[in-house]
């Protein structure tokens, strides 16, 4: 990647440019996404094997990226944003970020003051922990805005790893008298959970409970032109990394309500306040692909409202 593509790099957050409109002139959508990932510029410049490689072995991430960053650049997930000839910005905080409010206050001064000023439409896109920022920047901000919320995590144990442990315990404990049980199942869950899990204060911002959440002002979003995309697990069929996602999730028990990673409950709590609101059939890591069409339908009406 470029350095020219860095379009911000400030403490809390890393704004990368993924897409230039063709349009130069008036009219254009100017599109900041993120899902929430932690990373830094030089794993951003890497290969994706040597991060792995670097990160993985280390339980103490402080100055480094998240593991397993999934790409947000393929095909079907750029196609919405082609197709309205948007210019999209992706956003990742950055491991010295001390919590999503931090991020929101130093987001808030550079979408307001340098962002807006280059685009006549805008809108703020967010997925999973980034559904988290962009909800509590609704607060914020001066004037109304666009908004999309993809499975926002307005609260799963997915927040804090100890959490995630004890429903993994549970799961055994409740498991272990039925047959068939395969040994090693817990241990091996917990290993993985341990390998993917960030430890960082953005993380702690999505548990349950968290101050973060609690203190959302989620009201905000009715004086927004503001979407809601809520989704749960697929049944029958589905790609094998959603059972896998699935049967983890189960694990859990968030699976049967929820997307594998929030409850539907819980995804479904800033519904009240939203314009319009969908349910999809996905698991958390693939709402935002399988969103895809209805990203673009949003991204159209305000192209053609303005």
């Amino acid at each position: 990647m470029s350095r020219d593509k860095i379009a911000w790099e400030g403490r809390n957050f890393i704004l990368v440019l993924e897409r230039k409109g063709r349009n130069s002139s008036k009219g254009k959508i100017g599109v900041i996404r993120s899902s929430g990932y932690t990373t830094t510029v030089k794993a951003l410049n890497e290969p994706w094997l040597l991060t792995q490689l670097k990160v993985l072995p280390f339980s103490n991430r402080s100055h480094l990226s998240d593991p397993f960053i999934l790409p947000q650049t393929t095909k079907d997930l750029m196609a919405p944003y082609e197709n309205t000839d948007s210019s999209v910005y992706n956003l990742f905080f950055t491991p010295e970020c001390k919590g999503i409010r931090d991020a929101a206050n130093e987001f808030l001064w550079f979408y307001e003051k340098i962002f807006c000023k280059d685009y006549e439409n805008t809108a703020l896109i967010g997925h999973s922990k980034g559904g988290l920022l962009m909800a509590g920047m609704a607060s914020y901000l001066q004037e109304a805005t666009n908004i999309l919320l993809i499975a926002p995590t307005l609260g799963t144990p997915m927040g804090e790893e100890l959490a995630i442990r004890n429903l993994l315990q549970s799961y055994q404990n409740r498991q272990k008298n039925k047959k068939p049980f395969i040994k090693g199942e817990v241990a091996f869950l917990k290993l993985i959970t341990h390998m993917i899990f960030s430890r960082r204060p953005v993380d702690q911002d999505m548990a349950m409970g968290s101050k973060f959440v609690e203190q959302l002002e989620l009201q905000a979003l009715a004086r927004h032109n503001s979407m809601l995309i809520m989704a749960l697990c697929p049944e029958g069929d589905c790609s094998i990394g959603e059972k896998f996602f699935r049967y983890y999730g189960n694990c859990l028990q968030l699976s049967k309500f929820g997307d594998g990673m929030v409850e539907i409950e819980r995804q479904s709590l800033a519904a009240p306040y939203v314009q319009r609101r969908e349910i999809i059939s996905a698991t958390h890591p693939t709402v935002l692909k399988k969103a895809g069409v209805y990203i673009e339908d949003f991204l159209r009406d305000i192209k053609n409202n303005k």
